[in-house]
């Protein structure tokens, strides 16, 4: 139920301790943003970015990564990840969390604990997402989503598209998100945004 604010011009900037940025690369459409994702840490397992092979006669993916491979986007709610890093991701996620996963009562999302607590109550590990030149740790608010009063589910979900990647509104909830345009830079703090009207 709190509001922040959204900032323009020459004196906005994102600084100050543990701020960190990215290069904004030049991507195939003029409406987003596009970043360069390397790969995914959760606990001490580090996922690469997938990105599907060209040719039908390859029977695997292979790691690669390739520069504008993932667009932040506000206005899109989960974050879309490669199939075959999303299927590593929740791999490591359900290893980690040693309660039960369960059935999402909506139908939507694939990976859901029991949680009268919103997911304070689940050992829900930090998921770090390895940019060019920024790791941006992903708090359990950031990863799991209230579905009703007692489910939580992953605010993630694999992409239709081979090498798409979004990263949603709930992924930056609670970071200052600074657009550099003139730079070429997109700049992440973590900060209580409930707190942060006056930034």
């Amino acid at each position: 139920n709190s509001t922040s604010k959204i900032n323009f011009g020459d004196n906005v900037k994102v600084s100050g301790h543990g701020f960190v940025s990215t290069p904004i690369v030049q991507g195939q459409s003029e409406t987003y943003y596009y970043l360069t994702l390397n790969s995914v840490t959760v606990e001490n397992m580090k996922i690469p970015f997938y990105k599907k092979r060209i040719s039908t006669n390859d029977d695997y993916d292979t790691p690669t990564t390739s520069e504008g491979n993932i667009i932040i986007d506000s206005g899109t709610t989960l974050t879309f990840l490669p199939s075959d890093m999303y299927d590593d991701l929740t791999s490591a996620l359900t290893e980690s969390i040693k309660d039960k996963v369960i059935d999402d009562p909506t139908k939507n999302l694939k990976v859901c604990y029991e949680s009268k607590k919103g997911g304070s109550d689940l050992d829900i590990p930090d998921v770090t997402l390895h940019f060019d030149g920024a790791d941006l740790v992903l708090k359990p608010s950031n990863t799991f989503v209230p579905i009703t009063t007692d489910v939580v589910c992953l605010a993630m979900a694999p992409s239709d598209g081979p090498g798409l990647a979004v990263l949603g509104n709930v992924a930056q909830m609670n970071f200052l998100v600074g657009y550099d345009t003139e730079q070429g830079k997109l700049s992440f703090k973590s900060t209580d945004c409930s707190e942060a009207a006056q930034l």
